[in-house]
């Protein structure tokens, strides 16, 4: 026990300077030194400057990771005469897709026909069957469903 107080009484101070001397470089380094600034660059004078451009070439024959081989610089040869790839026919202009239709809904009086609320790419309309609402026909208002029709095509939209 004897043995373990005397290493504490030594060990305490020893710590407190490790401590003391890392908290007094924290603090000196905060500090700053004026004396040591940087000198201001001299401004360049006035049409005397040339800009020189920056040439240089990337030498890549390092090992490949992967593989383990060290590849041979490849060189840029340009030929005028060598053939040129076969020119790809251009694919046909894409047909123009339906709008967004969304169905809100239905709204049924005790007389006469149902109506429906459509929102068509962004605009909202309130239509009975037969009506168009935008570019589309409404063919049929259901419940929970309304057909319409775009051009000749004929679709279903879902609540």
């Amino acid at each position: 026990m004897k043995k373990n107080k005397t290493s504490t009484y030594v060990l305490v101070p020893v710590v407190l300077g490790i401590w003391g001397y890392i908290g007094w470089k924290i603090y000196d380094g905060m500090q700053g030194d004026d004396a040591a600034a940087l000198p201001a660059l001299a401004a360049p004078a006035a049409g005397g400057t040339r800009m020189v451009p920056d040439t240089f070439q990337l030498v890549a024959n390092y090992r490949d990771p992967f593989l383990g081989k060290v590849e041979a610089p490849r060189t840029n040869i340009s030929n005028s005469n060598a053939p040129k790839a076969p020119q790809l026919p251009k694919p046909p202009a894409p047909t123009a897709s339906w709008p967004s239709i969304t169905y809100g809904g239905m709204i049924k009086k005790k007389e006469g026909p149902p109506f429906a609320l459509l929102t068509v790419a962004g605009s909202d309309y309130l239509v009975k069957a037969g009506e168009k609402a935008g570019d589309v026909q409404v063919i049929s208002i259901s419940r929970d469903s309304i057909f319409v029709a775009w051009g000749k095509e004929k679709r279903g939209v879902r609540k």
